[in-house]
């Protein structure tokens, strides 16, 4: 008897199936002349610690439009969470003075049980985002 909440916690955990998150999209830099660089994160946001599906390395372009393409699991969104909530976030220098700006995406939510979540996001950038901090900068 004692032994049941663990037999459920088992089955519980041996039915969750991974998700298979895709983001695409392209970025979109309207300064001209300028060679600019971004990073792009995908999310799935928790109450307690978010889970990063995955990132891109630094890109570097000096045209108008940077593409991305990210691919990331994830197995479940804790107990008695039936949706995902997804989001992403691009790092990047389109900006008039090159400052760091962290532009996100608006939050999405997917049921758990789905087993493909295709993501798109092709954001203009040129001067949008919060203003990154980064220790021992000015």
């Amino acid at each position: 008897m004692k032994h049941i909440p663990l037999l459920l916690l088992v089955v519980i955990v041996s039915r969750t199936q991974a998700t298979r998150f895709e983001a695409s999209g392209s970025l979109r830099c309207n300064l001209p002349g300028q060679t600019w660089c971004f990073q792009l994160y995908l999310y799935e946001f928790d109450l307690i610690m978010d889970d990063l599906l995955g990132k891109t390395g630094t890109q570097c372009t000096t045209g108008k439009l940077g593409k991305y393409y990210l691919a990331g699991n994830d197995d479940g969104d804790g107990l008695w969470d039936d949706q995902y909530e997804v989001g992403m976030k691009a790092r990047h220098n389109c900006s008039k003075h090159g400052e760091l700006l962290d532009l996100w995406s608006n939050e999405h939510l997917y049921p758990i049980h789905r087993k493909f979540i295709d993501i798109m996001w092709s954001p203009k950038l040129t001067d949008r985002g919060i203003p990154v901090f980064i220790l021992g900068k000015d």
